[in-house]
């Protein structure tokens, strides 16, 4: 494939950065009419194996049908939003990468009307990224610690999490720059 060049680029999270929450998991309790995928029990079976929580959740989520998951309206983070429609005046070409559900990545990229590319649980954003573009200047929305790898090749980033939250991001990197809580 060849890399698509572009002189700035601002690439998104999607859940907990521009959807407020995690699309996959409300997508699971709406449909289901339940929050046992986001309860205490969930998270203890992510902490003891994530392998094995994403294969539950997946296991539900397979059984949605499109028509469902094509309705879907979630919280969209209104100062994210705000830095994405910035970004976008500034001549950035807004991407969103994620790992969520192929379907919900879809689904927003249509949503925000961008490009999109879905990330497999190991696969590094960054790579990703360099595979698929050539950049002079680029940008990074996101709430997850996991992405460092896409943050430290940003020429500025924004990082959306609570302030407890914080010291992992303080930890990792020099001079970390975080979105104020909504």
């Amino acid at each position: 494939m060849m890399q698509k060049k572009f002189d700035k680029i601002a690439v998104f999270d999607l859940d907990g950065t521009l959807y407020r929450d995690n699309s996959h998991l409300v997508l699971l309790n709406r449909y289901y009419k339940t929050t046992i995928f986001t309860s205490f029990l969930m998270k203890l079976i992510g902490k003891i194996s994530s392998l094995y929580q994403l294969q539950i959740l997946y296991f539900f989520y397979d059984r949605i049908p499109l028509e469902y998951i094509n309705q879907m309206i979630f919280d969209v983070r209104g100062k994210v939003y705000d830095v994405f429609i910035e970004k976008k005046n500034e001549g950035f070409l807004p991407v969103i990468i994620s790992n969520a559900p192929y379907a919900l990545v879809n689904f927003a990229a249509k949503k925000f009307m961008v490009e999109y590319w879905f990330s497999v649980q190991d696969e590094k954003k960054s790579i990703i990224l360099n595979k698929n573009f050539l950049y002079n200047e680029l940008f990074v929305c996101t709430d997850n610690i996991t992405d460092l790898d896409v943050i430290k090749l940003a020429n500025s980033h924004l990082i959306c999490c609570k302030r407890k939250d914080q010291a992992l991001f303080c930890d990792c990197l020099e001079n970390p720059v975080f979105l104020e809580e909504e």
